[in-house]
């Protein structure tokens, strides 16, 4: 297990085969609709993914997934950040 100081993006489960990815957004539904439903967040509204191992999306998903699991916690020099 590791920790980060990061919220993460979304949540996935990851193998050699496939990623299932739901991305994480913050916010509330707008609509009556919505306001009288079981979730009352966007979260449960979200569509989830299945990504094959031969797309670019879970090319670009494991890289996020490697980039975030071998960086040593520091994240400022990849958002550009000199002094934070």
């Amino acid at each position: 297990m590791k920790y980060t100081s990061l919220n993460p993006p979304g949540w996935f489960v990851m193998t050699d085969k496939f990623i299932i990815f739901e991305p994480y957004c913050w916010g509330r539904p707008s609509s009556k609709a919505a306001e009288e439903s079981t979730y009352k967040c966007l979260g449960g509204r979200m569509p989830i993914f299945q990504l094959n191992d031969n797309s670019e999306l879970y090319k670009r998903m494991k890289e996020h997934f490697d980039f975030l699991w071998n960086a040593e916690g520091d994240f400022k020099e990849c958002f550009g950040v000199k002094d934070a």
